[in-house]
């Protein structure tokens, strides 16, 4: 078994680690970081050239991998794939950092009467898909329609799930109430945990991180 991650910049992922804790083994895996798009080769020739089982990929080439890809449902609608596999010489795709999403907020909705998003990227439309589908509703905050969000003060939220789904380059300075969580879906940022944990309660996105590993290996047919 073979796996892959195409991504910018990549040398902190976990993503190698998570899939052995998973599997309870060693995984070949390698990291394919590029540039710029143009770098990146036909998807078909690295699949079969490598023998990858299975491709991961993340940020910025989600959309550009989409668009060369057989998506289902949700990825099409959010025109971004982290996941790729080469079937019956066609290459397939979906996203399941929503189907992650999807799973953790259904079991954590119930706990809160707000939503709060901070950013309008990719993972924005992830969590946003995933909130439709349950039928909740959010208050977004970003950069494009509120200006530097760094320093929002969020304390007249109360009971509240905040969603930080900025990029890892994103610090939060800001307040928010000691009854909100604060879920920040990049994995080991330690500037903003070291900062919000002394507000309320500071999910890490190492769930997240786990669990659309665990949905990749299922659409992979490895787990």
């Amino acid at each position: 078994m073979k796996l892959a991650l195409i991504g910018k910049d990549i040398s902190h992922s976990k993503s190698q680690d998570t899939y052995e804790e998973i599997l309870n083994r060693p995984v070949d895996y390698t990291l394919l970081d590029y540039e710029t798009e143009k770098s990146i080769p036909d998807l078909t020739e690295l699949f079969k050239t490598n023998n990858f089982s299975g491709l991961s990929v993340t940020a910025p080439y989600k959309k550009y991998i989409s668009d060369r890809v057989i998506n289902d449902r949700f990825s099409s609608e959010l025109k971004a794939v982290n996941c790729v596999k080469f079937y019956n010489g066609k290459l397939m795709g979906i996203n399941t950092d929503f189907l992650a999403c999807l799973n953790i907020l259904t079991r954590e909705l119930p706990h809160y009467e707000e939503v709060i998003i901070l950013g309008n990227g990719a993972m924005f439309r992830t969590v946003d898909l995933a909130l439709r589908q349950l039928d909740r509703g959010h208050i977004n905050y970003s950069r494009s329609n509120n200006g530097e969000i760094e320093n929002l003060d969020l304390t007249k939220y109360k009971n509240s799930l905040i969603i930080n789904s900025c990029s890892r380059t994103f610090n939060f300075n800001g307040r928010v109430s000691d009854s909100s969580t604060f879920w920040d879906l990049n994995y080991s940022h330690e500037i903003n945990q070291a900062f919000l944990s002394n507000q309320c309660e500071y999910i890490d996105g190492i769930e997240l991180l786990k669990l659309q590993a665990i949905y990749a290996l299922e659409f992979w047919g490895l787990n």
